[in-house]
Formats: C-alpha cells, structure tokens, sequence
C-alpha cells in the first residue's frame, strides 16, 4: 500500500510539473512549434470534410457524455459495494470541470481558427475534454480493473480506457478547436486529479484500518 501511495504521490508531482512547464510555454508563445505542427499534421482536410468515425469519438467526449457516463458508472460502482470509489469518482470528475475552468479564465488562451464542423465556445487551454475524459473513462478504467481477475479480461479494459482517451484528445485536435498542447496539459491536469484522488482514498482506508486495529486491540 505504502508502494501505491508514493507512485501516485510521484505521478501527481510529475503531472503538475508538466502542466506548469506547458502553461508556461503557452503564456510565452501563445502558439508553440508543437501546435503549429499538430495544425499542420494533424487536422482535417477542409476539402474532403471530417471523418465520420471521429465525429463519434468526439460525441463520446463531450459534456452531456461525461456526465451520462460519470452517473451511470457511479450507480454501477456502487451496486458493486465500492462506495468510496463510487463517491470518488462523482468528485473527482466535478473537481476536475471546476479546475479547468479556473485555468481556462486565468491563462484566456484563444481557441485555434477552425472549420466549425463542431460546436466549441470559450476558452481553449487546457481542454476540458481532455481533462475530464481522462479522469472519467481513467478511473472507471481503474475501478473495473480491479473488479476483474481474469488478466485478458483488465488488459481489455485498459485498452478501451486508453483508446477512448487517446481518442478523444486527438478528434479536438483533428477538428481544430484546441491545439496539441491543450490537449497535453488536459491530459496532465487529469493524472493530477486521478492520482489525488487515489491518494485519498488510501489514506482514509488506512486510517479506517488503523481505527479498526486499535478498537479490537483494545476489546
């Protein structure tokens, strides 16, 4: 458990570091090479119109998704008797919007001329879709995970988590609301909210533990 604790403590370390290190690049030069080659690799074709497989993806990471999505993984985890997790991830999620959103109006970066197949207002660092996918389809990633025993079984979840995250962070990029570093900082933010929220849960399970231990000792 000790293990656990300091991994996801380095993750959150590593994660606002370079979260930092991007926000500050991005207040420096507004545009930097990576977006201006993400713009340029990256985006669709104006002439040929969008794919209609990403236009799925991106649906599946919008706001009306993710909140779909948050509440029915929350009522399924918690019909699995994982409460705490169930209870987590309600929050995280919320605590992941309002962080963006904070961010968004502080830096007030402008988002990236754009076709307008899809609609996108406001703000575009970080991305909120890269910020709250992560945290949504990675917790519920990790918390089925830890409900499956067979291995085919966990790498088969990870794979689909990874997919849709990777997924949903690159539709932005191609459909040219948000540029490559938006969505690196979105995916940042979300480690840093995922591995806090790790952290607390295992120190409230250890203080549970420690309060049971000593009760028993005592009786």
């Amino acid at each position: 458990m000790i293990r656990k604790k300091r991994w996801a403590l380095a993750v959150a370390l590593v994660s606002a570091m370079g979260f930092a290190l991007i926000m500050m690049s991005v207040l420096r030069d507004d545009v930097t090479d990576w977006d201006a080659w993400g713009q340029a690799n990256m985006a669709a074709d104006a002439s040929s119109g969008p794919s209609i497989w990403l236009s799925a993806v991106n649906l599946l990471g919008s706001t009306a998704a993710f909140g779909a999505i948050t509440i029915a993984g929350s009522v399924m985890v918690w019909a699995l008797r994982r409460r705490k997790e169930a209870v987590a991830l309600l929050v995280t999620v919320a605590a992941a919007y309002l962080l963006n959103t904070a961010v968004k109006l502080w830096v007030g970066r402008e988002r990236p001329l754009h076709e307008g197949w899809i609609d996108a207002s406001g703000f575009s660092f970080p991305s909120g879709n890269a910020t709250v996918g992560m945290v949504v389809y990675g917790m519920l990633s990790y918390i089925l995970v830890r409900s499956i025993r067979t291995r085919w079984g966990q790498w088969a979840i990870i794979s689909a988590g990874a997919l849709m995250i990777l997924g949903v962070g690159y539709s932005r990029v191609y459909f040219g609301v948000h540029y490559i570093t938006d969505i690196a900082a979105g995916y940042l933010a979300g480690l840093f909210c995922i591995s806090t929220a790790f952290l607390i849960i295992r120190d409230k399970r250890t203080a549970s533990s420690g309060y049971r231990y000593i009760s028993s000792y005592r009786n």
